[in-house]
């Protein structure tokens, strides 16, 4: 598996190139799910950046971006928890995998 990020300082400068600035956290999940091949999960309130980060990321990958929205109101029959201070939920599916041509 080819990894796209060297250390947490590339994510950082990648990001920043697609004009996302993130902080170490950030750029720290983005890193190890890169290496893990693993998606990410962003939860937060509406407003917080949760779109552009996928958005940037997807672009400095070239991966394929896929946003599910899901309604805290209506989860999923297997959802176990949620928190009602989340309003949405927005599974970053494309994994920082190969995209899908």
């Amino acid at each position: 598996m080819s990894h796209r990020f060297e250390d947490v300082a590339s994510v950082r400068t990648m990001l920043a190139e697609a004009k996302y600035l993130a902080d170490e956290g950030i750029a720290g999940v983005v890193y190890l799910a890169d290496r893990l091949g693993k998606p990410i999960i962003v939860e937060g309130p509406a407003g917080t950046g949760k779109t552009e980060l996928a958005k940037c990321v997807a672009e400095v990958t070239g991966a394929r971006l896929i946003l599910q929205l899901l309604s805290l109101s209506h989860p999923p029959a297997h959802s176990l928890t949620h928190s009602p201070t989340h309003s949405l939920t927005h599974s970053l599916t494309h994994s920082l995998t190969h995209s899908l041509t």
